[in-house]
């Protein structure tokens, strides 16, 4: 949360941090178990010889090269419920960042849903934040328990 501090004001408290359930590292977990595979085959089939390395090499740095991608999008995609308002910081590049904030005067509904057995067995949804103002509507994607995010915020925006 380090990272967001310069979009709260001095006079905000901070209230909950959210961002998306652990369950959005499941593809990227397979994607580097497929890539373990390679470099075993590679090395079963080819050895340390010079196109065996080379494999090994590759499949290491595509499979770091995902990880980091994958946290960069979970780490810089982040909502902020305040005393005051709600932020959604959005950043799906290195260069460009995205903020929406909704007063909590101007939030209108709040409300959320699950669907599917993975999303019901684990408790993540989607959160939707209505409001009155320019901007319509947030909506936070594989929020870890919809429910309680859903009752937190009621306490602070009489909805």
């Amino acid at each position: 949360m380090l990272q967001h501090l310069e979009d709260i004001r001095p006079d905000e408290k901070v209230i909950l941090v959210i961002h998306k359930h652990w369950w959005y590292f499941i593809k990227p977990f397979f994607i580097l178990i497929f890539l373990m595979l390679v470099i075993v085959l590679s090395l079963i089939f080819f050895g340390l010889e010079s196109f065996g390395l080379l494999l090994v090499l590759l499949a290491l740095f595509i499979g770091a090269a995902v990880f980091y991608y994958y946290w960069f999008l979970w780490v810089n995609d982040v909502y902020i419920l305040t005393d005051s308002r709600v932020i959604d910081i959005d950043r799906n590049e290195i260069f460009n960042k995205h903020v929406t904030e909704i007063p909590l005067s101007n939030i209108q509904d709040v409300s959320y849903k699950i669907v599917g057995a993975i999303p019901m067995a684990f408790k993540f949804g989607q959160v939707i934040i209505q409001s009155a103002g320019k901007e319509h509507h947030v909506e936070i994607e594989m929020a870890p328990d919809p429910l309680k995010i859903k009752n937190i915020k009621k306490h602070f925006i009489q909805v």
